[in-house]
């Protein structure tokens, strides 16, 4: 979502990653159809909070997304490069990962860091 997007494009968009119609998602809010419609099109406006909280609460998203802004972070828990190139090393070992369907528990010792 990199590009700037109303309130109401936000919520179409998030709507649909979760796999939900406007109906389902108008039914979760106790709201009609046609409301959902409106808010999804910029015909009407999403603007008191306590609504904001319902709609990304019912979305499963953080109301710093759904406003368009990036969620605060807590720098002591942030990955740093050093992390994430781990991480990034550790899912791209497809032959510990993707090995066929195993008749055995998965040797976690195998699946560490840094080892092969």
């Amino acid at each position: 979502m990199a590009t700037q997007r109303t309130i109401g494009q936000r919520v179409s968009y998030w709507r649909e990653r979760r796999g939900l119609t406007q109906r389902e998602l108008a039914i979760r809010l106790g709201k009609s159809l046609s409301w959902m419609e409106k808010i999804e099109s910029g015909e009407r406006a999403l603007e008191r909070l306590p609504l904001v909280d319902a709609v990304a609460e019912a979305l499963r998203i953080d109301v710093q997304i759904l406003l368009g802004r990036e969620p605060a972070r807590d720098s002591d828990t942030c990955l740093d490069g050093v992390e994430v190139a781990a991480i990034r090393r550790a899912l791209e070992r497809y032959d510990t990962l993707l090995a066929p369907t195993p008749t055995a528990p998965a040797d976690l010792g195998r699946l560490r860091i840094g080892t092969h």
